[in-house]
């Protein structure tokens, strides 16, 4: 970020992706806040994304075994990503997201996680 021109980048904050490679997306929102022009939110299961590189497998693989989950069901601070936004007068959409392999992963249903994730943002951004 440090070399580009904000004036012609900004960021897309994807808290489940910057986790999934290693960073702290309440980090990334506070160092880059007045930069962040999209937003994609998407919680990650850290017990599952250490497993995975403790196994050496791929993202399609993490993404089969749940490495995502429904908001409010895996380890981010999305509470405190959230606030950091809120805090920098961030306006713009929320885009909700959850990685997963239909017909795939044991896991995955879509309506319901998609209910859970949409009550859990419903709570958070009423406080």
């Amino acid at each position: 970020m440090r070399d580009t021109d904000p004036a012609l980048v900004g960021l897309c904050l994807d808290t489940g992706h910057i986790a999934y490679g290693g960073g702290d997306p309440v980090e990334i929102a506070r160092t880059h806040a007045r930069r962040v022009r999209h937003v994609h939110l998407k919680d990650l299961r850290r017990e599952v994304r250490a497993d995975v590189l403790a196994r050496h497998l791929g993202f399609r693989d993490a993404v089969s075994l749940g490495v995502f989950a429904p908001l409010g069901d895996g380890s981010l601070d999305l509470r405190g990503a959230l606030g950091t936004l809120r805090e920098a007068g961030y306006g713009g959409w929320l885009i909700v997201e959850q990685d997963v392999r239909l017909g795939v992963s044991p896991i995955a249903a879509p309506l319901r996680d998609a209910k859970r994730s949409r009550a859990y943002l419903t709570e958070v951004l009423a406080a």
